[in-house]
């Protein structure tokens, strides 16, 4: 698998949106929310006292090189997701990673989504501390995430 590769200033994340199109004809496959947080066999509770939210998403497109990558952003402080419409599909029109001023990565999606649905900036929003990404070999429909082949 590939290596994965830093986004940490406004050059990485345009070289990014670059690589993949500005994820134009792309859509979300997979995505994997975790934190810190757990209860024991004990039935204690061990929580984390900072930012410990971690999102793994894989994005699969239209084109090749690369076809799907895999974004992982950690100590996210926002992740925001709206379903698109029944009766409409989710596919991706254009998206863009970014660093904000207070140097968060920022991803902001826009689906074609249908006039009776509140103007929103982006159906999809996540805001985070720091993001890393790599090309990734999965395609079609099978689901990665499930197979428990990394440390969470």
């Amino acid at each position: 698998m590939n290596e994965w590769r830093q986004v940490t200033s406004r050059k990485d994340a345009g070289e990014l949106n670059s690589t993949f199109g500005r994820f134009h004809d792309s859509c979300v496959r997979e995505a994997h929310l975790w934190t810190a947080h757990f209860v024991n066999d004990e039935l204690s509770m061990a929580v984390s006292g900072g930012l410990d939210s971690q999102l793994r998403i894989i994005v699969q497109r239209q084109f090749r090189d690369p076809a799907s990558i895999e974004l992982w952003f950690s100590e996210v402080v926002r992740f925001n997701w709206i379903p698109t419409a029944d009766n409409y599909d989710s596919i991706i029109h254009s998206a863009e990673i970014r660093i904000t001023e207070r140097h968060e990565v920022e991803w902001m999606i826009d689906l074609l989504r249908p006039s009776s649905i509140p103007d929103l900036r982006a159906e999809v929003v996540v805001i985070a501390k720091h993001l890393q990404w790599r090309s990734f070999p999965s395609l079609g429909k099978k689901m990665v995430y499930n197979s428990g082949d990394y440390d969470a």
